[in-house]
């Protein structure tokens, strides 16, 4: 289902041949930083907040109603007529897709983000922790 709506389980583990060059620039350089720099190059792209996700398109829908359906409300239709009450429900129901859309969009990012970084630290630790048998914290 995560998929579905646009996180990523794992970033790193379904890409062996970026592992084994993470590596091996950490062998050659010996820099955390020429690494980092090198992982964060490379999925720059799906850790971007114009990627769009499944939330993306409930923002779309939403905000493009938002206007139309707040003029039918408030000018086309009288007050009390079944037209008004229906512009007034679906005036509400555009606002809440494009809440859920910004708030979901957001939410799937700073997820992504944070599971990356996470990645990263374990890396990190896999690459540097075999000096003399001491762990970095």
């Amino acid at each position: 289902m995560g998929a579905f709506v646009g996180l990523k389980e794992r970033f790193l583990a379904e890409r062996r041949e970026l592992l084994s060059r993470a590596r091996k620039l950490y062998r050659d350089t010996g820099s955390w930083e020429e690494v980092e720099k090198l992982l964060k190059e490379e999925f720059k792209e799906e850790l971007s907040f114009f990627r769009p996700n499944l939330f993306t398109y409930f923002l779309f829908i939403g905000g493009s109603l938002i206007l139309p359906l707040l003029y039918m409300w408030k000018v086309a239709f009288e007050p009390g007529t079944t037209a008004h009450f229906i512009a007034r429900l679906l005036f509400v129901i555009a606002a809440m897709f494009a809440l859920k859309g910004i708030v979901g969009h957001y939410v799937v990012v700073f997820l992504n983000r944070d599971r990356f970084e996470a990645e990263l630290k374990a890396l990190k630790a896999s690459l540097e922790g075999g000096k003399n048998g001491e762990q970095p914290n």
